[in-house]
């Protein structure tokens, strides 16, 4: 719709950041026990948190980018702290 009307009116932004409010929130419940929790988080944390909670966190979306270590580079200019070491 917004890219059909070129935008949206005040009613239907407030729907669309709502709605992705709700897509990207943290879920405080795991969908498997703590033993398996854990013995994901030993193989790896990311993947641990991935698999454990419910739909995609904002944390977990990297930009699209063909060079990784540009992008790093280039994150402090623009304000953000890059992290200290790339996973994935």
């Amino acid at each position: 719709k917004a890219e059909a009307q070129g935008g949206l009116g005040s009613d239907d932004a407030a729907i669309f950041v709502s709605e992705i409010l709700e897509t990207f929130r943290w879920h405080d419940r795991a969908s498997v026990s703590g033993t398996l929790y854990q013995r994901l988080h030993d193989a790896h944390r990311l993947i641990a948190d991935v698999v454990s909670f419910k739909g995609p966190h904002i944390n977990h979306l990297t930009p699209r980018t063909l060079d990784i270590d540009a992008v790093q580079e280039l994150m402090p200019e623009h304000g953000i702290s890059p992290k200290a070491v790339i996973e994935g």
